[in-house]
């Protein structure tokens, strides 16, 4: 339960030492969950200095970052199609952080039959994880697009190490036949909390992972995320392959201004067979000033006639 909505401590009865009082305050903190979700339609009235879209309000920069799994039928194929589900939020990217942190987490399901079964957010790490799993969601889409904001509080105290550690956001989906669809995160923040530091990553990058069952992970990762706003060329790095248990990734795609809901296809800027390491260069002095997304796309075809993608998408502003 998050300190906010605990109940108020009741005055002790007359007589009662303190050293009672202080008892029963270190109980009420020792059951203090690690982080709690609370779902809702949208972000409430109580946090309205938050904009959880623009990433304004919060105690430090962010960035709204989102990884998509999809589970497709492969065109000309007979598999499954089990539509997508995202899950983002305002990410504190390459920012120190300490304490209890809140994120306002965003998942969408699209054409979906299946049933949302679990969000949950860890720190990954060999020294163990922080995670905190939603109550059961239970939570049904199957067709259009529809979309749940859940309020979570991370208490990064608990973590062993401070530095460059991961946090991993999932949204998980179990489809009518019992398979499972996950959206899953690789993204870094410094934790600032006066302990050891140890790294769990060497470097500022950014990674989505799609996952379904009996598939594994398809990866789609940028080596730095732009925290300011850009001009002349942009070109970083970004690599869409297998991740973890992951059949090879057949193809991939790197599209600028995409979508896919509405029907926008976006502007393809890279595509090809296989996986990709690379370059992709962006000259922002033809883009209108403002608001942009690049999204990198793995994809891997499965042989029972469907095909698995990992999404990332990554936001910037142009300002020449």
């Amino acid at each position: 339960m998050h300190p906010s909505r605990m109940r108020p401590e009741r005055a002790p009865r007359s007589g009662r030492p303190r050293a009672r009082r202080r008892q029963l305050h270190l109980v009420l903190l020792s059951v203090l969950a690690l982080a709690v979700m609370v779902p809702s339609a949208a972000p409430t009235a109580a946090a309205a200095t938050v904009d959880p879209l623009a990433c304004t309000g919060y105690p430090q920069k962010r960035i709204f970052l989102e990884s998509q799994a999809w589970w497709y039928r492969t065109p000309g194929k007979t598999g499954t199609d089990r539509g997508h589900v995202h899950i983002g939020t305002c990410f504190p990217h390459a920012q120190k952080i300490a304490g209890v942190v809140r994120f306002d987490v965003r998942v969408i399901l699209h054409n979906n039959p299946g049933v949302l079964t679990h969000v949950n957010i860890g720190i990954a790490g060999e020294w163990g994880s922080i995670r905190s799993v939603a109550l059961s969601p239970n939570w049904r889409c199957a067709t259009g697009t529809c979309t749940r904001w859940f309020r979570v509080y991370v208490d990064t105290r608990k973590a062993a190490r401070d530095g460059r550690q991961e946090f991993r956001f999932r949204a998980q989906v179990k489809g009518p036949d019992g398979k499972e669809m996950i959206a899953s995160t690789g993204w870094l923040a410094w934790l600032n909390n006066g302990k050891p530091i140890q790294h769990y990553r060497d470097s500022w990058s950014a990674e989505a992972r799609g996952w379904y069952t009996g598939v594994g992970y398809a990866n789609a990762k940028i080596a730095s995320v732009p925290m300011s706003a850009l001009h002349g060329w942009w070109s970083p790095s970004v690599r869409m392959t297998a991740g973890a248990g992951g059949i090879p990734v057949t193809s991939y795609r790197v599209v600028l201004d995409p979508d896919f809901h509405a029907g926008i296809p976006g502007t393809t800027l890279r595509s090809g067979t296989g996986s990709f390491s690379g370059v992709v260069s962006i000259d922002t002095r033809r883009l209108r000033n403002g608001k942009h997304k690049l999204v990198l796309i793995a994809s891997a075809a499965a042989s029972v006639g469907s095909t698995n993608r990992g999404l990332l998408v990554v936001p910037f502003t142009v300002a020449n």
